[in-house]
């Protein structure tokens, strides 16, 4: 490992969550169409932990197989840290929020392309900003996030909290 060092929540074989390890992985470098992002929150959904205790794998090995060593994580909030070619929509200090299919968002840095996230509406706390992510339906966040962020400021906190885990519940 060269250069600046980054944190990850890893994981080298199937098993519950005593199977999680926290390691020192290279800092991510944007590539074209990217940013890097200073994870300040980031969310777990029941399916991550079908994929880390090899349930999935077992019925659906093509699609939800890990490669070890694995990550964790699709749901991310945080401030982007640097930004790479052909990337306009962002800049350094922008706090952003999004999702990826690559499963290691949590970790204290990440590279993400731009298409999948949003700016973080400022009235949002890391943590509900983290949530909103799964409680709009990942796939079409850009253009449910309005909506959501609508709900999350009309509502106290614990009646978001109830309705994120029963539409979480619902998916799975």
């Amino acid at each position: 490992m060269t250069g600046a060092v980054a944190r990850a929540v890893r994981f080298d074989r199937f098993g519950g969550s005593d199977v999680l390890y926290l390691a020192d992985v290279d800092m991510p470098s944007p590539g074209s169409g990217e940013v890097v992002v200073e994870v300040r929150a980031a969310g777990v959904n029941p399916g991550e932990a079908l994929i880390r205790t090899g349930a999935l794998h077992r019925m659906f090995p093509k699609r939800f197989s890990a490669t070890f060593p694995a990550g964790e994580g699709n749901d991310l909030a945080g401030v982007v840290a640097s930004v790479g070619p052909e990337v306009s929509q962002f800049s350094v200090g922008d706090e952003v929020l999004g999702f990826s299919l690559r499963r290691d968002r949590h970790a204290t840095h990440i590279a993400v392309p731009v298409a999948q996230l949003i700016r973080k509406p400022a009235q949002l706390s890391w943590e509900i900003a983290v949530c909103s992510v799964r409680a709009c339906g990942s796939r079409t966040i850009a253009l449910a996030m309005w909506t959501c962020v609508d709900q999350l400021m009309s509502a106290s906190v614990k009646r978001v909290r109830a309705r994120w885990r029963s539409s979480a519940a619902a998916r799975w």
